[in-house]
């Protein structure tokens, strides 16, 4: 009986294990400073782009434009701009997250609460108003404090046992 309860609680466990989310971040840039990146004059640069990565980033990380699922840079003089490599930084403003929206010989920097990387939600850059304007959206970081269901399942499960094998051991005691 123990070791068909062992198996039984084995098994809840194996299968209550939350599984690994990964974490989608899309940025949109909506508006830049104009300034002469490309050598055309002082343009406006606009675009987007989304990279899913295992976890949540909350360490300077960069997203190479391989790994990105999708980019797109647009300059007002330029037209359609390759991306570059583009990153997630806090070392640039204290207490904040700068994301690097960056094309092949240029970064433009967007600011946002630190902890926009790390909670689901849409986010608005924190500086510079409309004249330098971002969204980012996080997708898929963990939450924490509120138990997955099968956690739940788990816990009546296992309460449910105890109370059945007590039950069962109070019984057979009576009759013996």
């Amino acid at each position: 009986m123990s070791v068909k309860l062992a198996i039984l609680a084995l098994a809840g466990v194996l299968a209550a294990s939350p599984a690994a989310a990964a974490v989608t971040y899309q940025f949109t840039a909506l508006s830049s400073f104009p300034f002469n990146a490309n050598g055309n004059g002082d343009e406006e640069f606009t675009g987007s782009f989304e990279v899913t990565v295992p976890s949540a980033v909350n360490t300077f990380t960069v997203f190479p434009a391989a790994s990105l699922t999708s980019c797109t840079m647009l300059g007002s003089i330029s037209g359609a701009i390759p991306c570059g490599t583009q990153s997630f930084r806090y070392d640039f403003v204290p207490g904040s997250l700068t994301v690097a929206f960056a094309g092949p010989t240029f970064e433009i920097f967007y600011y946002f609460d630190a902890i926009a990387s790390t909670t689901n939600g849409t986010w608005d850059t924190t500086i510079f108003g409309t004249d330098q304007q971002g969204i980012l959206v996080t997708s898929g970081a963990a939450t924490g404090g509120v138990p997955e269901p099968a956690n739940w399942a788990m816990l009546i499960a296992g309460f449910g046992l105890t109370g059945a094998v007590m039950r069962r051991r109070r019984a057979s005691a009576v009759a013996a």
